[in-house]
């Protein structure tokens, strides 16, 4: 398919500069499990990135061919004001109320935290069927039913992780949905421990599909799923202590720290390789016409029989004949 027609995933990540070094492993695992990642439109929600930041970004990006990061700069002391009880959830949890607005083409969205590890294609989230729901979390039970109630929800109530969603963002705008949640998130405050996550669930209640856990599978289902982990298609880190933090290193942390060391390796290497493109590199005419090096002689003639068999495999290396079959 061309690369001109085929309809973007678009996939929304946010942060600020302290989190861009598990945002670029998030990043390089989402390409890199891609079946084409041409098709990957990834946006980046950016509070307080140097230019240096978000180079590294794009570079992440360059090593796929045709992956790309659009870095969008929202400020996100606008939502400094948003009193929350976890002090762990930073103002750049707010910004993913904005993606209605920002992406205003785009029919639908696939939210990610950044202390993601995908293991599988994206595009199998993106085709999942919303069936009329605005919005899609994991089917994961994740607040206990006491927490439920003391927040609002009736028992029968879904309530979701907030890390990796689908939202249907034709009806979040027809319906300013974003900006009800932006006005409750600033109502709620410290009444709400989780604030922005609660919020959605309060605010799309009765209005929230669910998809397989496998595409949300926790830290914390290490205990209660630890065998289903194999099949897992997207790790969400979710508990602290999380595995950057190599004072708490675990042996179910390796895989975050393989994706990271590999991405290390291959950026590497990208600052020796050639260029992709043939037309960056110098003709044979060009080797042909230049004048020669100082010093240096062009030979006059050469042998045309040896140059034959050299063509057809049939070399001679200091005095021994050899043939290379094929």
């Amino acid at each position: 398919m061309d690369a001109g027609t085929m309809t973007p995933i678009h996939i929304v990540l946010a942060t600020n500069a302290s989190g861009v070094g598990l945002l670029r492993v998030a990043l390089y695992s989402l390409f890199r499990t891609s079946s084409d990642p041409r098709a990957l439109a990834v946006h980046v929600f950016a509070s307080g990135l140097s230019a240096a930041d978000k180079s590294g970004l794009r570079a992440v990006a360059a090593l796929f061919r045709g992956g790309r990061v659009d870095i969008v700069d929202r400020n996100a002391d606008a939502f400094s004001d948003v009193a929350c009880a976890n002090k762990s959830i930073p103002p750049e949890a707010c910004l993913r109320f904005l993606i209605p607005d920002v992406l205003r083409d785009a029919p639908r969205a696939i939210y990610l935290d950044i202390d993601v590890l995908c293991r599988a294609d994206i595009a199998g989230l993106w085709n999942i069927p919303m069936d009329g729901a605005v919005c899609l979390g994991s089917d994961k039970e994740w607040a206990h039913p006491a927490y439920a109630r003391k927040i609002g929800l009736g028992d029968d109530d879904v309530y979701i992780n907030s890390g990796v969603m689908v939202w249907d963002l034709r009806k979040f705008r027809e319906e300013g949905l974003a900006e009800r949640m932006i006005e409750a998130v600033r109502g709620y405050g410290r009444n709400l421990p989780c604030v922005d996550q609660d919020v959605i669930n309060l605010e799309l209640r009765g209005r929230i599909g669910t998809f397989s856990h496998l595409w949300n599978y926790t830290t914390f289902e290490y205990k209660t799923k630890f065998g289903e982990r194999k099949d897992a298609k997207l790790l969400h880190f979710t508990n602290v202590p999380k595995p950057w933090n190599l004072r708490s290193f675990g042996w179910r942390d390796r895989e975050w720290w393989r994706a990271k060391l590999g991405m290390e390796l291959r950026l590497l290497l990208a600052r020796f390789r050639r260029p992709d493109d043939a037309a960056d590199l110098p003709s044979a005419s060009y080797f042909r016409t230049r004048p020669p090096c100082s010093g240096a002689r062009r030979p006059t003639s050469f042998d045309r029989a040896a140059a034959e068999r050299a063509v057809r495999g049939e070399l001679t290396v200091v005095n021994v004949p050899h043939a290379f079959a094929g």
